[in-house]
């Protein structure tokens, strides 16, 4: 019988390469939107897209179980309150940020108040995530009452409806929609799930196979209903992939630094767009070649920076003793007696 401890290293080490390929993505926007010659690393970051993301709320599922079938004060305060807390903190944080180093991709941000208000209903930066996240623990726990494999089906079908584009939805609530049934399933499903990702070998080859296919199927296609149903099997192809490459580099050295990273993804998600458009701005004014093969490395470059930086500076925050209210709920006392 497995143990505990490798099944957890396994979803960190997941979690980790979720991050690193999210930064990435990032990095390239931020040059791309500076007209650096990226061409060719945007065609790779939308072959990623049914990737990245659905597999960073499938790791989050996955630990989220014990959480959900704890009672209500309790999801309230650890989880929904907290994320909420932490999409708003850092909303304001990177307004303040951006209104004195710019963002390339989204000029708006720092310079616009109503842009920030309006984000508490209607998230409109890279801090969605946390927002997402809330509603869904609040909403996996409000489904508890109702057949885990009926509510699989409504969240499939809404998913795939969302990846279609019919909808045309603002983006923060297509992805709330899209990526629920990764986070669910998860949560419901763990045992199944680690049982197939186990088999190492069958993940990765057929995941993989099969997201060739269907992703290919999506860029032929011209209907709606074909392009949601072949994004949404590329996700969860995407996903046991991931899985699979996850199972097989745990316990190698490779592994140590992901599991690292995987451990620590909250920092560098809230902090991480600041560094990557911090550098990409650096280079634009400091005349760094904006064409030619050295600038398709420079994503991979402000990568590598960014990771590091963004731990760093959660150090320091740690040492200086205000990682209390800059990554967890300082009022957790106060939202109990509300949940009461």
């Amino acid at each position: 019988m497995n143990t505990m401890a490798p099944r957890l290293e396994w979803v960190d080490t997941l979690k980790g390469i979720s991050i690193v390929l999210v930064v990435f993505y990032h990095a390239t926007l931020m040059l791309a939107a500076l007209d650096f010659e990226v061409e060719e690393l945007t065609y790779i970051n939308r072959f990623l897209a049914p990737i990245r993301m659905p597999a960073f709320f499938f790791a989050a599922g996955l630990f989220a179980r014990s959480a959900i079938n704890k009672s209500w004060k309790d999801v309230f305060q650890h989880k929904v309150a907290l994320y909420m807390y932490l999409f708003v903190l850092w909303s304001v944080i990177r307004y303040i940020y951006f209104g004195i180093v710019p963002n390339p991709n989204t000029p708006t941000e720092g310079h616009n108040i109503f842009w920030l208000l309006q984000s508490v209903i209607k998230p409109v930066s890279g801090a969605w995530f946390l927002w997402s996240l809330s509603i869904f623990f609040l909403a996996t726990r409000a489904l508890r009452g109702i057949p885990p494999l009926l509510v699989v089906v409504v969240a499939s079908v809404l998913s795939a409806v969302t990846l279609s584009d019919v909808l045309r939805l603002h983006f923060s609530y297509e992805n709330t929609l899209q990526y629920f049934i990764f986070f669910y399933s998860a949560c419901q499903y763990r045992e199944i799930f680690q049982t197939i990702t186990e088999r190492k070998w069958s993940s990765v080859i057929l995941g993989a196979v099969v997201f060739l296919l269907v992703t290919a199927a999506a860029l032929i296609s011209r209907r709606w209903w074909v392009d949601g149903a072949a994004l949404f099997i590329a996700a969860w192809s995407g996903v046991f992939v991931m899985a699979g490459i996850a199972q097989f580099i745990t316990g190698t050295r490779l592994a140590k630094s992901f599991i690292y990273i995987g451990l620590n993804t909250l920092p560098i998600y809230v902090i991480h767009v600041m560094i990557v458009a911090t550098i990409a701005h650096v280079a634009d004014i400091s005349g760094v070649p904006d064409e030619g093969d050295g600038v398709l490395i420079f994503p991979l470059i402000s990568t590598l920076l960014a990771i590091p930086i963004c731990l760093l500076l959660f150090k320091i925050a740690t040492y200086a003793q205000q990682s209390w209210w800059l990554f967890k709920l300082p009022f957790a006392q106060r939202v109990e007696a509300i949940a009461r």
